[in-house]
């Protein structure tokens, strides 16, 4: 993982003079920013925002602080550009070239993926109903109708079974020559960062919410 945050870092470093905030806006309504030509859209930010906010709220953080609000939007923003540099990448390197057997292994876990959420969401909307000849099919309709608007079709799924199978190659590409790790020396580096980590934010909560808010590693969650 710290290899695949490298080579982002690095990726970010050689693409910044291609990556232009509001570049083209004029012709391309609600983008933010350009990379290497492909469009970034302020929704697509807004909505990653959303849900890093609410992560953090989970967590305890008050989002509503103006400090933590504006790190939770620069970890937004550098996610979304992590992210597309991350895809462009890894169709660079041909990750996406799928197989004509990979590409049905594909779609039938999207098949199968969307017949037992519906089957989940159908059987959810029979448990709300009341006793009648007809509420199995109103639920069915009701499932069918609230996968719709949420997006989960075959297409969806088929878009993320793909992501996953190209990350999958993506990560064993990264690490091809990288050398094999004993358990000793994972153990050894989980030591060490927990005990840098303590001494950072043991006595220091506010330090450890900024920190958390930024995205930043951490291995030690002080009490409070």
């Amino acid at each position: 993982m710290r290899k695949v945050h490298a080579c982002l870092l690095l990726l970010a470093i050689l693409l910044m003079p291609m990556m232009g905030i509001g570049e083209n806006a004029d012709i391309a309504e609600g983008v933010a920013m350009w990379i290497n030509g492909e469009a970034v859209y302020q929704s697509q930010i807004d909505s990653v925002t959303a849900s890093v906010t609410e992560s953090m709220g989970r967590l305890g953080l008050d989002t509503s602080d103006e400090e933590i609000a504006s790190a939770i939007s620069d970890v937004a923003q550098r996610q979304v550009i992590e992210d597309r540099l991350l895809s462009q990448d890894m169709t660079a390197q041909g990750m996406y070239d799928l197989t004509q057997e990979d590409e049905n292994t594909v779609a039938q876990a999207a098949k199968q993926t969307v017949e037992a959420m519906l089957a989940e969401y159908t059987a959810y909307y029979a448990s709300l109903a009341q006793e009648d000849a007809n509420a199995q099919t109103t639920a069915a309709k009701q499932a069918q109708a609230a996968m719709e608007v949420a997006g989960y079709t075959e297409d969806f799924f088929k878009s993320y079974y793909r992501n996953v199978l190209a990350s999958e190659r993506y990560e064993a590409w990264l690490v091809r020559n990288d050398p094999e790790i004993t358990q000793e020396e994972i153990e050894a580096a989980y030591r060490q960062r927990t005990d840098e980590s303590k001494s950072l934010y043991a006595q220091d909560i506010p330090a450890f919410e900024t920190a958390l808010a930024s995205g930043e590693e951490i291995w030690y969650r002080p009490a409070g």
